[in-house]
């Protein structure tokens, strides 16, 4: 009777020191199948990301790009006014709602293009015959 009330709880003492250590193990495990998981996934996106950029097809560069949009000019709710430029054509796009009319079209030469002497916002603003007074 001695033996079983003094020893028997020294002998169950390792069980749950025991059962610490596998659960220890256990967490570190599933850490680590989490972070390699995680390298796996980022790196698939950094190979794809590697493969698009070589194929040029999603990310034209600027000298590809046929259509430039050079100034967005918001007038209120749904109003919205467009300054794009289509290889050496410029147009004045207006939006309202749903409809999407040319209000001017001009052609440019190369210098022109490129140099912005004027500003688009105070070219569009004279176009439309909007008085600046600030």
């Amino acid at each position: 009777m001695f033996i079983r009330r003094f020893l028997g709880p020294l002998v169950l003492c390792p069980v749950p020191a025991l059962a610490a250590e596998a659960q220890d193990l256990e967490l570190f495990s599933m850490l680590f199948k989490t972070v390699a998981a995680l390298a796996v996934v980022i790196g698939l996106v950094l190979l794809c990301y590697a493969f698009l950029r070589k194929s040029r097809r999603w990310f034209p560069s600027a000298a590809e790009q046929k259509i430039r949009i050079l100034e967005i000019r918001h007038l209120g709710p749904k109003k919205v006014l467009y300054l794009i430029e289509v290889e050496s054509q410029r147009l004045l796009l207006g939006s309202a709602g749903e409809r999407l009319e040319r209000l001017y079209s001009w052609t440019c030469t190369a210098g022109v293009a490129n140099a912005e002497a004027v500003p688009a916002s105070v070219a569009i603003e004279e176009m439309i015959g909007v008085k600046n007074d600030e």
